[in-house]
């Protein structure tokens, strides 16, 4: 078996020395390009879900809806109560997350820290942020599953052999570029999501509950979280500790 690590020409050289059943040694070499796999919007990804989005050099995709274990987007809370996360003023962190800062540092640094969760490119990032301060409790970190960044990183769909594990709750731009998606899934519009969902992608497997809201992985400020409604894109905060519903998302 040959594992391929990188893109570029591959030469495969292999040797056959002379013996009774070949009279001569000889060698044979055969070579071959390996190029990176180029997608685009509407692709099926390589983590199985579906690419809506490319931009910083990176393209996202989105799980189905079906990747929870009820079969549909699964509720949940934003964070638990577990006293984890950060008061104003850097205070130590012994505080309750559902009603303080994710983010350590003075209250001007918490709110620099909050604007900068928002952009495209930020999911990863406020995933992981989240995952540390449920993972700071101890003895025992919260479970995964008992909150919504958690629930996002915990789906890992085997793809052709390989476990896929790096997916993350989006940020609330990305969440806005999904809303833009099921616009108009053959090119999604920019700006602020308006409008209803495409019919046909309303009904596919990766269509969006229009009844309740999904969550983000941006923070507001202490006691609130972004989310958005699919019926008609409205963005707006909850506080932590509501269940709003998860979609999982990867770059790559």
């Amino acid at each position: 078996m040959i594992t391929l690590v990188a893109t570029g020409t591959c030469t495969i050289n292999a040797s056959q020395g002379g013996n009774s059943t070949f009279a001569a040694a000889s060698t044979e070499s055969q070579s071959f390009t390996v190029n990176v796999a180029v997608y685009a919007i509407g692709d099926t990804g390589p983590g199985g879900g579906l690419v809506f989005l490319i931009s910083g050099g990176r393209t996202y995709e989105m799980a189905p809806n079906t990747w929870g274990a009820a079969r549909t987007d699964t509720q949940q809370a934003w964070t638990t109560t577990a006293a984890t996360c950060y008061a104003a003023g850097g205070t130590a962190a012994t505080q309750n997350c559902q009603t303080n800062n994710l983010y350590p540092g003075t209250a001007g640094e918490q709110s620099a820290s909050t604007t900068a969760s928002l952009p495209v490119g930020m999911g990863a990032a406020n995933t992981d942020a989240v995952i540390a301060r449920m993972n700071a409790l101890t003895p025992t970190p919260v479970t995964t599953t008992a909150y919504a960044a958690g629930l996002a990183r915990g789906y890992s769909p085997v793809v052709s052999g390989v476990t896929i594990n790096d997916w993350f709750l989006p940020s609330k731009d990305e969440l806005n570029a999904m809303c833009n998606y099921s616009r108009n899934p053959t090119t999604p519009p920019t700006g602020t999501c308006t409008g209803t969902q495409n019919v046909a992608f309303a009904g596919g497997d990766f269509g969006f509950d229009e009844t309740v809201s999904y969550w983000s992985s941006s923070q507001v400020y202490a006691t609130v979280a972004w989310y958005q409604y699919f019926d008609n894109g409205f963005q707006s905060n909850d506080n932590k500790l509501l269940t709003d519903r998860v979609r999982p998302v990867r770059a790559f």
